[in-house]
């Protein structure tokens, strides 16, 4: 296997992964009545996440939802460095 297909099988994967953290993090936000978009990514959406995971009592909920919101956070990189590599490969 070369490093492009890697590549895109990494992202794809991370991808994958990513989305759902994201309809997690939604489906979350929509139970505790906030508004959330489904088609667009925006950095509102992880403020209100995270004011919610600060009002939380509940310690096991809490872990869950930082792990949720930290994983998109930590992805986020990836899909920028691996989208730099795929480029870099092509070019």
């Amino acid at each position: 296997m070369n490093v492009g297909t890697f590549l895109i099988i990494w992202l794809l994967f991370c991808g994958i992964l990513g989305l759902g953290f994201w309809f997690s993090m939604l489906n979350i936000l929509e139970s505790k009545g906030e508004k959330a978009n489904s088609y667009f990514v925006t950095f509102s959406q992880l403020l209100k996440f995270w004011k919610l995971i600060k009002a939380e009592s509940n310690k096991r909920l809490k872990k869950k939802y930082l792990f949720i919101f930290w994983g998109q956070i930590i992805l986020m990189p990836t899909y920028i460095i691996g989208g730099f590599l795929i480029i870099s490969k092509l070019a």
